[in-house]
């Protein structure tokens, strides 16, 4: 299709000046458009000279020869200047003939300031103009005030400017309540013409939706559409851009609409019929028109742009689905303009429109002005759960990655495709692999869940940033895999993510992953049986003239579902008793009874007699193609088939409308063949012959395991399981199960490996029930028991683990029974069955820890321990050792995080300090440089609790470093730690400015409760009490779900009552609570309350001597830095409250004071500052004690702690004055 010139051609805009070249002998020439002289191959300026040799027009960017006076695709008047390059419009290069659903690409168009500079030029178009009118809208409006007249009113405009911009139309003016548009202008295109009738029949359904949310139901608009010449102002907007005939005329075709209709004149039809259909409304005679005009109702829209995707043969038009429709397209618009996910799933038993609904959804975006990116896929029903299919599916297409690529084909398509999308190297560099992973592409290497979900949400951002929103279409959805799932629920919890997920599935999905449907960000639209007022209109657009009777059967044999009545069409098609005439099907015989040719009791019956009708050869290769499932590549079924017989076949079977092909460039499955609907698969699938399934299974197995990709074998494995089941009794169906369950043991291998636990833990139980071998079967259930620890079904696992033990100990295989206990011992530590897991591993280890045989059950036997006995205060150096060592030997870079992290806590429990911090920091850098991002931030995370008594410098830049990966990885638990982490520091540092910042900044994106309350809570009080803030009491924490956050919040609340002036006793509640507390946290922690002030004033002078005549006597090398700095203070108390102010009590406070500088806690080092003024007071020292309660005035102001300033000045105000 070409658009109708409006001056002479000019070039394709990317051509530049080579299109004005000429030829000679075949050969291109160019000269200088000045002096003649010859150029080299796309020269821009003369080499002679310097003038320039193209220039682009600054209105609509086509690309001009310097001497050009005036723009040969606008006629704009040129300006001297040197040319400029034309600038990128971000649009996906997808060539024009095969541009499809996912790429809308937005043109260039010019400021308002730009071309008000030059006054305005006049210029000649040829052009679409629409002109809409509300029907009935002053009777409707008679009743209602006049302010809610003027809000409706304002709704219409917004309504009509939204719909008409959308589709790349530009509102000239609103005329009371007609609005009139042109497309065109500044620069024309090939489709103006089609979405100014896309926007037309959208115009229609958008002012229905209106007239229902405003109740008035009556509320309709007519349109009109014009194309021809116009006298456009190029850069005008609104009022007066364009003028001309058709301005007018458009104005009196929808004067003859009726309402709900849209009318064009036959320039308009010509130009969109590719993509729209049309019925004749007659020739109507129109003011100021010598001649009556033909006028064309458009009826839908059917294909893509251009005509792309357009169905040849019986395609019904959507009946009884307006609603559901415009549910899909606000949805799609929240995400765009909320720039946040969303998903819809569409929930319908088979036959009810759920493709239909995507499909017209897809002509509806194909026809937006904007950018959208456009991925699909299909959760294939073979394969019981393959891991991700859809998602690598839809990627592929996005790739443009075909089938018969090869491994080292997709690998470079994939590069190039990170190149255009992914600006940083670094990246690029990290999300390669986990996107390799996906493709099933080898050498990808291994990746927790976390990481692969953060990275594949990270190319959907890539994708989203020059585009308006991401749609992904996922079919087939009951199918789908527990991984792909669960990555949905992932997505939708991403802030800034344009991410539209339209899901088709059947009922069940609903029950089966109740999480992802109880998702905030998830609707649910239930597609349910037309009415029987909607099925006749159904029939009567699918056959033209039906006698009332032969409608009326045809009616209640389909029971409302839509694929019946289009099935009992196709079958009278079949039968030659409906032909095509003039593009509508007609009835041959109108006296026809239905009940006598063609309505079958049911859906079933009725594809199967159309099935039975099909010629011999047809029928086998229908019946074939059942075989593969609901999608297929036709080289596979060419291999049953015969290659020389395939492709006719196929095409007549799409003429037939039993198969379709894809012809979406973006799809994962382009070029594929598919079933319209599963429901005549699967009827051509039950009336296969048991033997010819045996053999068609066998054979697409076959070609499967020739094919060796990872992402197949569920496939695989399901194929061998029904060829056997189809002749139970053939002498190898023992091998082929044996077959099929070591490609369900892979299957969940590789399920595992992405993430998909759900789905591994099926695979293999798939294999069990084909498996009787023990020592298998002990394998088998050691990979659930793995897949248990990531899914969280721990429960599972550990039955699992523990039958595993018993097989394998009556099997004689020690090192499977070993690894079993090994895993099943870690998921009890999980359930915080301490005891437990060590009795059960401790059997093992003695006779397993110097072995190099069995690295795999070492480890875990080691971790198990080593995790048991820290649990219960007994962090082993030597089983973290051994640990460290298996990982090691297993090759697991993972393992060997843990292994390190594990080491470097047990050398802190032993008061080797340096040497953990030495090593958590080596664990880091290890992830770091293998770029394990989530055992990175682990490590960090726990490198910033490890020094946090130490070094809170280092531990504010560790946990830092934690927050940002965590954030990038969407890791919500792992953030609520470090979050956490960060937040204590921050308020020890007396950085509490950036505290508030950190956590309103996490807070508002995280769910309620994942920052542990003692951040939130506890430490935000002590600042409200220091900031002399009202603070109510902090709700109490189940104390024996928690012990010593129940303790901590006591603590913090008695300090609250004790600000508000309650007069109960709380010295004896308080000191209660220390002892409580003593064997729950470390000694530094414990001393920490002890000394803090607003503790210390809660109790007796003798309750607080007490509790601190318990604190342990150490070597002071041995102690954590702020542990020294605790200690001092405690001492300096001691002795004040004992002998009184004396120089002891100076230098006590004053190493405190120093330690805690070194420690980087500057809130206690002030308060001791404070504190150490008094008892300089005390001993006549004024002069340092004002120069001490100077600096800690400095320090609180900063804080804004204006109780903790007033209490200073108090402290001061008996002090005399410095001498």
């Amino acid at each position: 299709m070409t658009a109708v010139p409006t001056t002479c051609p000019g070039p394709p805009a990317d051509q530049g000046v080579g299109a004005y070249r000429g030829v000679q002998d075949g050969a291109a020439v160019t000269a200088c458009s000045a002096c003649s002289e010859a150029l080299p191959d796309g020269a821009r300026f003369c080499l002679a000279c310097g003038t320039p040799q193209v220039r682009d027009c600054s209105v609509c960017g086509a690309n001009l020869p310097g001497t050009a006076r005036f723009c040969m695709s606008c006629g704009t008047p040129t300006r001297p200047g040197p040319a400029t390059p034309t600038s990128e419009t971000g649009a996906d290069p997808v060539p024009d003939a095969i541009r499809t659903t996912s790429d809308t690409t937005s043109a260039d168009t010019t400021s308002a300031d730009t071309t008000s500079s030059m006054g305005g030029v006049s210029a000649r178009r040829v052009v679409p103009v629409l002109f809409g009118d509300l029907v009935g809208f002053t009777s409707l409006s008679e009743s209602r005030d006049q302010e809610e007249v003027r809000e409706l009113l304002s709704d219409y405009f917004e309504v009509c400017r939204s719909v008409l911009e959308r589709h790349g139309g530009l509102v000239e003016k609103f005329i009371g309540d007609a609005v009139m548009a042109v497309w065109g202008v500044p620069v024309t295109r090939e489709d103006d013409a089609e979405r100014a009738v896309r926007a037309g029949l959208e115009l229609i359904d958008a002012i229905e939706a209106l007239g229902e949310r405003v109740e008035l139901p009556g509320l309709a608009m007519r349109v009109g559409i014009v194309t021809g010449e116009v006298a456009v102002t190029v850069g005008a907007r609104g009022q007066g851009m364009v003028a001309g005939d058709p301005v007018n005329t458009a104005s009196r075709v929808q004067g003859v609409a009726d309402p709900g209709q849209v009318l064009v004149d036959e320039t308009t039809k010509a130009l969109s019929q590719a993509a729209i259909t049309y019925t004749s409304a007659g020739v109507h005679a129109l003011k100021g028109k010598e001649h009556p005009v033909p006028l064309w109702r458009a009826v839908a829209v059917v294909a893509n742009i251009g005509g792309a995707q357009r169905a040849d043969g019986l395609e019904a038009p959507l009946v009884g689905r307006d609603r559901e429709l415009r549910l899909v397209k606000d949805i799609f618009h929240r995400t765009q303009e909320s720039r946040s996910p969303n998903l819809l799933i569409v929930a319908a038993a088979p036959g009810l429109g759920k493709s239909r609904l995507a499909w017209e959804f897809s002509k509806y975006v194909d026809g937006l002005e904007v950018n959208t990116r456009w991925l699909e896929g299909r959760c294939p029903a073979y394969g019981d759960g393959a891991a991700f299919h859809a998602l690598a599916e839809a990627l592929r297409g996005r790739l443009r990655a075909f089938d018969g690529d090869t491994g080292t084909d997709l690998g470079h398509v994939l590069d190039d495709f990170l190149t255009e999308f992914v600006p940083s190297e670094q990246d690029r560099t990290w999300l390669r692999p986990p996107v390799a992973s996906l493709l099933g592409l080898p050498g990808a290497g291994s990746h927790s869940r976390q990481e692969l979900f953060a990275a594949w949400v990270a190319v959907l951002e890539a994708l989203s940033v020059d585009s308006s929103a991401v749609v992904l279409v996922i079919e087939d959805g009951e199918n789908a895999d527990e991984g792909l799932t669960a990555f949905l629920e992932f997505a939708l919890g991403v802030k800034d993510l344009p991410l539209f997920v339209l899901l088709l599935a059947r009922p069940e999905l609903l029950s089966d992953r109740p999480g992802l449907v109880a998702h905030s960000r998830t609707v649910t639209a239930h597609l349910h049986e037309l009415t029987e007022a909607e099925m006749g209109e159904l029939v009567s657009s699918l056959v033209s003239g039906l006698p009332e009777s032969v409608r009326d059967g045809l009616v209640e044999r389909a029971s409302g579902v839509p694929l019946f009545a289009v099935e009992t069409v196709r079958s009278l098609i079949d039968k030659e008793l409906v032909t095509a005439d003039e593009g509508r099907y007609v009835l041959v015989d109108r006296t026809i009874d239905v009940a006598d040719v063609a309505a079958p009791v049911s859906l079933h019956t009725l594809i199967a007699s159309r099935l039975d009708a099909l010629p011999g050869d047809l029928r086998r290769v229908i019946d074939l193609a059942s075989v593969l499932g609901r999608s297929f590549r036709p080289a596979v079924l060419a291999g049953l088939v015969g290659e020389d017989t395939i492709e006719p076949a196929l095409a007549e079977l799409v003429r037939r409308q039993f198969l379709e092909v894809s012809t979406n460039r973006l799809a994962g499955e382009f070029g594929w063949y598919s079933f319209p609907q599963d429901v005549v698969r699967q009827v051509a699938y039950s009336m296969l012959a048991r033997r010819d399934r045996r053999t068609a299974h066998l054979a697409v197995a076959e070609a499967l395991e020739a094919v060796d990709s990872p992402a197949e074998l569920p496939m695989l494995a399901q194929h061998l399981v029904a060829a056997a089941e189809a002749v139970p009794g053939e002498a190898d169906v023992r091998d082929l199960q044996a077959r099929a369950a070591d490609a369900f043991d892979a299957a969940s291998a590789w399920a595992l490996g992405l993430g998909s636990w759900g789905d591994a833990i099926a695979h293999v139980e798939r294999a069990l029930e084909l498996v009787e071998d023990p020592a298998s079967r002990v394998r088998l259930l050691c990979r659930i028991t793995a897949a248990a620890q990531a899914s969280g079904d721990w429960d599972r696992g550990v039955a699992a683990g523990r039958e595993a033990i018993e097989l394998g100990r009556v099997v004689g295989d020690e090192v499977a029974e070993a690894l079993a206990a090994g895993l099943t011992g870690f998921l009890l530590t999980r359930q915080r069955r301490f005891g437990e897991a060590e009795q059960l591993v401790s059997r093992y280890w003695e006779h397993f820890r110097d072995r190099t045989d069995a690295d795999e059950a070492l480890y875990w036997l080691a971790r198990t321990l080593c995790l048991s006995k820290g649990e219960m205060g007994d962090w082993d150096a030597e089983v973290a050792l051994v640990m460290l060592r298996a990982a090691e030997h297993t090759g697991d870079r993972t393992k060997t995080v843990a292994g390190l992290s594990y080491l470097a806590v047990a050398f802190y429990d032993q008061g080797l300090r340096d040497s953990a911090r030495t090593m958590m920091t080596g664990a880091a850098a290890f992830a770091r440089e293998h770029r394990l991002k989530e055992a990175e931030s682990t490590a960090e995370s726990n490198l910033g609790y490890l020094v946090a008594d130490d070094d809170l410098h280092t531990a504010i830049e560790a946990s830092r470093a934690s927050t940002v990966i965590c954030r990038e990885l969407h890791l919500t638990d792992g953030i609520g730690v470090a979050v956490g982490n960060l937040s204590e520091a921050l308020y020890l540092a007396g950085d509490w400015d950036e505290r508030d910042a950190v956590l309103d900044a996490e807070a508002a994106d995280l769910p309620v409760g994942v920052i542990s309350a003692e951040s939130v809570a506890l430490y935000g009080a002590r600042i409200a009490l220091a900031r002399g803030e009202p603070q109510g009491e902090l709700p109490l924490v189940d104390e024996d779900a928690d012990p010593l956050g129940h303790a901590d919040v006591t603590l913090m609340n008695a300090q609250i009552r004790f600000a508000r002036g309650d007069a109960e006793d709380l010295s004896a509640e308080v000191a209660a609570t220390l002892d409580s507390m003593r064997g729950l946290c470390r000694e530094d922690e414990w001393v920490g309350w002890l000394v803090e002030p607003g503790v210390r004033a809660l109790l007796a002078p003798e309750q607080w001597l007490r509790l601190a005549g318990q604190v342990e006597e150490r070597p002071a090398h041995l102690l954590p830095t702020s542990f020294r700095a605790h200690r001092h203070r405690c001492q300096a108390h001691q002795a004040r409250l004992t002998t009184g102010p004396s120089a002891e009590v100076v230098q006590a406070l004053e190493q405190a004071i120093s330690a805690y500088r070194e420690w980087g806690g500057l809130v206690a080092a002030h308060q001791t500052g404070a504190e150490l003024a008094e008892v300089l007071d005390a001993l006549g020292d004024h002069g340092e004690a004002a120069r001490l309660r100077a600096d800690v005035r400095a320090f609180y102001e900063r804080l804004r702690a204006s109780a903790w300033l007033a209490a200073l000045d108090r402290a001061g105000a008996s002090a005399p004055a410095p001498g």
